[in-house]
């Protein structure tokens, strides 16, 4: 798509929003996700691209855009980092924009997304994230479904219309139940906030994305567009895939460490946070093997987990005594 020399000059006076593409073995999509990205009706942005090592030919497809006037920096690592969240705190760190768009390396948007969030962000006073709905693809870039199937359990009407509300009040009725923005490509958030927000994400593995949501909205408001304007792939490669007992534990090791952040602002409902907190106990419980849990119970010293000890072995007797 060729950009008019009009809307360059225009977007100009707008926004400077810096966009960070974190890669890691994702060469089948890159070329479209970066094609997507430099193809934005709206112009006024920067792009640092970032490869954790990959060990496909991702290199070899990010080096046709060094050229490319939008992009800032790209970024090579010599050792990987272990983890995607190093990888945003890191492009963060180098970016200059008001506005932060981590897009994931195998996902894809409408030319419009920029230009929507942006205009969404300006609705209300203290915008600190703004974010549009998804559409759910395949490897090969098939629509599978609105991503709206994820948050309907929580409320069929709230996503159906754009809306700008207090970030507090999400995080209550929603956030603390699952990460109901659950894909970072669909996102734009303030640098400023990111600066005076909590960094404890950038330890996790798994939900880093949510604990941000999370401590950014503890600063200001979130707008969100109804339009499906982002396209979230799913494949069998994602970090989403919870294959093993161990991965399930460390998700809801920090699913809980989230609800107590949570737990802490002021006028949450203790109901629902002790509801929750019994919830994911209980799941926690049941991703350890049989043999583990005889283990732990011999030998208690050989437990490593986040979640303490007592209220894994407590919530296991009472499952055995239902």
């Amino acid at each position: 798509m060729l950009v008019s020399r009009e809307m360059i000059e225009f977007t100009k006076s707008l926004p400077l929003v810096s966009i960070i593409i974190p890669n890691y073995n994702h060469e089948a999509y890159l070329a479209l996700r970066i094609d997507s990205v430099l193809s934005q009706t709206y112009q006024n942005f920067e792009l640092i691209i970032m490869d954790d090592c990959s060990k496909d030919k991702s290199k070899e497809v990010i080096e046709q855009y060094r050229s490319n006037s939008k992009v800032s920096a790209i970024i090579f690592n010599t050792e990987n980092s272990g983890s995607t969240f190093k990888q945003w705190k890191r492009g963060i760190e180098l970016a200059k924009g008001e506005w932060i768009w981590i897009a994931e390396s195998d996902d894809y948007c409408d030319a419009n997304l920029l230009a929507n969030l942006i205009e969404e962000s300006k609705k209300c006073n203290n915008v600190v994230l703004s974010y549009c709905q998804s559409y759910q693809v395949n490897e090969s870039g098939d629509i599978l479904r609105s991503m709206s199937f994820y948050t309907d359990e929580l409320d069929v009407e709230h996503w159906s219309n754009s809306y700008c509300v207090d970030g507090l009040g999400e995080i209550q009725k929603f956030l603390l139940y699952k990460n109901t923005l659950p894909n970072a490509s669909a996102i734009l958030f303030k640098k400023s906030a990111y600066i005076q927000a909590d960094k404890s994400f950038e330890s996790m593995k798994l939900c880093g994305d949510w604990m941000l949501w999370v401590q950014l909205l503890k600063i200001g408001k979130i707008a969100y567009c109804s339009e499906s304007l982002n396209y979230f792939r799913t494949h069998s490669a994602t970090t989403r895939v919870l294959d093993t007992l161990l991965k399930k534990r460390i998700r809801l090791e920090e699913e809980y460490k989230i609800v107590l952040d949570i737990k802490s602002i002021p006028g949450l409902s203790g109901v629902n946070v002790g509801s929750r907190i019994h919830t994911i106990l209980k799941e926690y419980s049941m991703a350890f093997a049989k043999n583990s849990m005889f283990k732990y119970l011999v030998w208690p010293f050989s437990y490593k987990g986040s979640i303490p000890y007592y209220k894994l072995l407590s919530t296991k007797l009472k499952l055995l005594l239902e």
